[in-house]
Parts: structure tokens; sequence; C-alpha cells
């Protein structure tokens, strides 16, 4: 895999559907970007270490493969992305919860049995909102070198409460400088799922 091949697999899972959708997110020049992408023109350390923090991976990953791709529990969706939603769904899943003065729709990539959310479940986050006490939080964590990547947690008095109370990082605390709320969940839709018959 090349570069630029991974490049636009990093886009493409941090919930970007298309290049335009995160040139405009991150303000990038497009012909720079389209050019990186579709291979026409190579990167260097520090542009490549700009698209890692943007899109959740390691810039060694971006440049020659090393490490690993940071997944994540949850990523944004926008219009139609591979991930099925229509986008007339997502827009109906904005409308349900109105309350949200200012709201975004991710989906859930990975069963958060601590929180009761399933592989698929789309989640409804107010931008806006303040967090409290007990809410389920959209949390953006860049470490020491950069790396950005994307958590979903619960508040508490305590700290930042993973789904998974057995994890290495269960519980951060609420004033770590290395994570930024970016939205409270304040709605959850779950689509029925069916078995397939075969007749």
């Amino acid at each position: 895999m090349t570069a630029s091949e991974r490049l636009k697999q990093a886009r493409i899972k941090r919930g970007y559907p298309t290049a335009q959708a995160a040139i405009d997110a991150f303000g990038w020049k497009a012909a720079t970007y389209f050019g990186h992408e579709n291979g026409h023109r190579a990167f260097d350390a520090a542009t490549a270490q700009k698209y890692a923090s943007a899109l959740g991976v390691e810039a060694q990953w971006l440049l020659f493969g090393d490490g690993g791709f940071e997944e994540s529990p949850v990523e944004r969706l926008q219009g139609s992305n591979s991930s099925g939603h229509s986008a007339h769904f997502i827009m109906r899943a904005h409308s349900m919860f109105s309350e949200a003065r200012s709201s975004d729709v991710w989906r859930v990539t990975e069963t958060i049995y601590g929180f009761g959310m399933l592989d698929g479940d789309v989640l409804v986050v107010d931008l806006a909102a303040t967090p409290d006490n007990g809410d389920i939080v959209i949390l953006n964590e860049v470490d020491s070198i950069g790396r950005a990547r994307t958590l979903i947690r619960r508040v508490t008095p305590h700290g930042y409460l993973s789904g998974d109370p057995m994890a290495a990082d269960a519980v951060a605390p609420l004033d770590d400088q290395r994570l930024a709320v970016l939205g409270v969940v304040v709605g959850m839709i779950r689509e029925r799922r069916s078995a397939m018959r075969h007749a």
C-alpha cells in the first residue's frame, strides 16, 4: 500500500467519505490534498504529521506503513458514506433530536457494552452542550507525539469513564489537557437488524 492509499484509507476511516469533505473540514488546499491522495504529489514528514493529527493516525504509518492505524470506537457520518447510511437517514436523525442546538451524527464502530451501544448504532451529538455528570461525550485525544483519536466516555465526578472498565485507560482525569470534548450524546438510534433467510 502506498502513502497516498494510506492517506485515503485514514480519511475514510475518520468519517470523511470524500476528499472534498476532509478538505472542507480541515481547511486544506484542495489541489495540494487531491495531489497527495491520488498519488500525483508526494508529501513530506511535516505534511504527513498534519494529516496524521487530523485523521487520527501515526505520521510514520502514513509515510511508511510503520506503526498502526488507531481504531476509533466511533466515526463521524457526513452525507452518504461507507457505513451504508443515506443522507436522508442522517437528516432524519438530526431532526429526531431537534433540541440539540448544533448537532452532528456519529456511528458506533465497535460494541461498547458499558454504554449499551452496538456496532452500527447511530449517535446524535450536541456540539454546543456543556457536559454534565452522567453524560456520554465524544472526545478528541491528542497524545504527546501528535497522534489523534476519537473516544467515547461517560462524565463522572472522578473523570471520563470508558465503556470498558477493565481497559488500561478506564478513567481519564477531567482536566486532562490531551482531551477535548467534541460534543454530548443526546440520542441513539438502532436500526432493526434482520437475519437473512435462504429458501
